[in-house]
């Protein structure tokens, strides 16, 4: 290192020199390993986020559970008057039946349009700990992409 040293000015540059190209080299190599031990991380940390979140609006439980059962009460309601006016329809005279048809058909279209908060919601309480997948699949319900 001598020689290098000199045209570099000291010894003490090359050897920054040499560091420095083996931390770039070391840093641009992202391995395997790695990658789990940071997807863990993450998972966990994740996990940890969403316990503390639900520690810490302990309070407010009484509420979520009120809007969670009213909005299943009413998603479930919707569902069954759309079932009973289509068994209905196969029943009554053909302009009736027209007429139940239609109004099934608006109310199945609004239970489509509510699919994705339902979803939300049972996840809520019955999947907290896969929450990010589930978000994930009903935003892109709500917003109509395709995965």
């Amino acid at each position: 290192m001598g020689i290098l040293g000199k045209l570099l000015g000291t010894d003490k540059a090359v050897t920054n020199i040499i560091d420095t190209v083996g931390r770039v080299v070391d840093d641009f190599h992202y391995s395997g390993e790695e990658k789990a031990a940071d997807k863990a991380k993450a998972v966990s940390e994740g996990r940890a986020m969403i316990v503390e979140w639900l520690q810490s609006t302990t309070g407010s439980r009484l509420a979520r559970r009120i809007i969670a059962l009213s909005f299943t009460f009413i998603f479930l309601l919707m569902h069954m008057i759309s079932t009973t006016m289509i068994v209905a329809s196969g029943w009554v005279e053909a302009a009736r039946s027209k007429q139940l048809v239609a109004s099934s058909q608006v109310l199945d279209e609004r239970l489509v349009s509510m699919t994705g908060a339902m979803m939300l919601i049972l996840a809520f309480y019955f999947a907290a700990p896969h929450m990010g997948a589930i978000v994930q699949g009903a935003m892109q319900k709500f917003s109509g992409d395709k995965p």
